[in-house]
This record gives C-alpha cells, sequence and structure tokens, in this order.
C-alpha cells in the first residue's frame, strides 16, 4: 500500500515537471516551481516524520491543494494546453482523496487507546487530572480562573464578552462538574477559584 502510494505521488512529480516545460508564461513558470518544491518538502517530511502526526499529513494536503489550484487558474486563463493541466490536476484529486481517506481511519485506530486511558475509573478523585483540549474556550477561562483565587462571574463573562453569557455560564458548569476549579457562595457572591 505505502509503495504504491509513493508510486503515485512519483507520477503526479512526473506529470508536473511535464507541465512547467511546457508553460511559457515566466510567471506561472517560477509558481509552479514553487509549488513542486513545497509539495515535495511537505511529501518527504510527510514520508520521514510519520504518518501518524496530526501537523504532517495537513501541510502535504494544503501543498496539493494549493498545487491544485493554480493548475486550475492555469487552464482557466488557457496559460498552456489543457489536458496536461487537466490530466496532472486529476492526479493531484485522486491523491488528495486518498490521504482524507486515509486520515480518518488513523485517526479512528488512534482514538481507542486514549478512550481506554481515561474511561476505565470516572471517580471524583481522578476528574482533577483530566485533560482540557488545547485552545479550547473552556481551557482559556480555565486559566483565567486560575490567575486569581476568587473570580466573580461577572469578571470572567466580561473577559470573554466575544462570547455569549450562555457559553460562558455553560463552560464554568462544565468545569466544575470536571472538579477543576469550585463555585464558593457567601451572602448572595458567588466566585469561582481553581480547585
Amino acid at each position: 500500500m505505502a509503495s504504491d502510494k509513493h508510486s503515485e505521488f512519483i507520477i503526479i512529480i512526473t506529470k508536473l515537471f511535464g507541465v512547467r516545460e511546457i508553460i511559457s508564461d515566466p510567471f506561472f513558470a517560477v509558481r509552479i516551481q514553487e509549488n513542486i518544491t513545497s509539495l515535495l518538502k511537505s511529501y518527504i517530511n510527510y514520508c520521514l516524520c510519520g504518518r501518524g502526526q496530526k501537523s504532517k499529513p495537513r501541510d502535504l494536503m494544503n501543498s496539493l491543494k494549493l498545487l491544485s489550484d493554480l493548475l486550475e487558474e492555469m487552464r482557466y486563463l488557457k496559460i498552456s494546453p489543457a489536458i496536461p493541466l487537466a490530466s496532472s490536476q486529476e492526479l493531484i484529486l485522486r491523491y488528495l482523496r486518498g490521504l482524507m481517506i486515509a486520515g480518518p481511519e488513523e485517526k479512528a485506530n488512534d482514538s481507542p487507546p486514549l478512550k481506554t486511558h481515561s474511561d476505565p475509573a470516572p471517580q471524583t478523585q481522578t476528574l482533577p487530572s483530566r485533560k482540557i483540549i488545547a485552545g479550547t474556550n473552556k481551557e482559556r477561562i480555565f486559566n483565567f480562573v486560575r490567575q486569581a483565587p476568587e473570580r466573580r462571574p461577572k469578571e470572567i463573562i466580561d473577559q470573554f464578552s466575544v462570547l455569549s453569557e450562555r457559553t460562558v455560564k455553560r463552560n464554568l458548569k462544565e468545569l466544575i462538574r470536571e472538579g477543576l476549579i469550585t463555585k464558593k457562595q457567601e451572602n448572595r457572591a458567588v466566585y469561582y477559584s481553581a480547585s
């Protein structure tokens, strides 16, 4: 299967070099050369760093999409004969489709081990050790609450004014349920603090 992917990629590169040779416009010749170079770099990174990493297939797919868009633009502007451009673009899109189909299978294979580590013991003692997904609103709210010993709900809502009040309150409830923050009430005043 891997050798099939390598041979498909070699055919794509060979076709692209052929397309580059028939382009008479210097601007598009430079652009296609830059895109081919970028594609080769991302493919080498993808092959050397392994298919399990998340960022590398994304780089390869982005390079393929950019090259496909460039070929589409050149075909629209009639820079060179349409048949070599169309056949190269078809090969690129097929290869890209294969990567996209292979991507969810790799993610599906990676997901079960993660679930087996976090699901077996949903006890209150293990809840504070649960990790928050990086870059989410919940993580930002948690980090903001953690900065001070006690935070009022109004402070939190004002800090995250881009989000709706309902979203902020929902994330606070989820953080309380997960045991990452605590809610304290004193004389009608509500405070949130990190556990």
